[in-house]
């Protein structure tokens, strides 16, 4: 009985782990989506509008919907959210187990070992 418990135990632990990983990965992909878009904006609402050029004629030259170079506009006045990795990170911190060092060393060592296998 113990050591369907212990096998269980592991996959679900595994399980965990990749899903941990894949959580980091997703914040590290929207950090880069985020910076994409602001250096999108910073043309968009810098040289594209210095030479004169509106949001239709920014549009059709970058194939963009104009939705979209007016969200492009108004981005660079927002603050940029902070940190996207480290609130995934944060809120993993909260289940039991994963908290502090020893937690996220845990869950490196399971993310380790589910690669290896891999």
């Amino acid at each position: 009985m113990d050591s369907a418990r212990d096998a269980r135990d592991r996959r679900v632990e595994d399980a965990a782990a990749a899903v941990f990983v894949t959580k980091l990965d997703r914040a590290e992909a929207l950090a880069a989506v985020d910076a994409a878009d602001r250096a999108m904006a910073g043309s968009v609402r810098g040289p594209l509008a210095d030479e004169g050029l509106t949001h239709s004629q920014v549009a059709e030259l970058l194939d963009l919907d104009a939705a979209e170079v007016r969200r492009l506009a108004k981005l660079e006045d927002q603050p940029s959210p902070a940190g996207a990795a480290g609130a995934v990170e944060a809120g993993a911190s909260k289940k039991e187990g994963t908290a502090g060092p020893a937690g996220t060393a845990r869950v490196a060592a399971a993310a380790d070992e589910q690669v290896a296998r891999s």
